[in-house]
């Protein structure tokens, strides 16, 4: 399974991407994430349906710094041959 997210709220500039990328190496997901020029953070995260789902739990938790108001999802097609999670700049 893989999915689109968007994360709105305060999420930049609080190291938010560095504990995604933690986040989803612990549950094994492959994909990546970027901060957005609107003060989002996106992600593309692929994996076993319940380590998404905790990986979702996870972030609206958030980081100690920041304040996640909304998580939007969107489905995408798997990519078979992807590898880690990375951070895109």
């Amino acid at each position: 399974m893989r999915l689109k997210l968007r994360i709105s709220g305060s999420v930049q500039g609080v190291g938010y991407r560095f504990f995604m990328q933690g986040l989803a190496r612990r549950q094994d997901l492959t994909g990546w994430v970027r901060n957005c020029s609107n003060g989002d953070v996106e992600t593309e995260a692929q994996g076993q349906k319940e380590r998404l789902e905790d990986f979702i739990l996870q972030l609206e938790k958030g980081h100690p710094w920041a304040q996640v108001s909304k998580i939007m999802r969107e489905p995408l097609p798997e990519k078979i041959l992807e590898k880690g999670f990375e951070i895109r700049f």
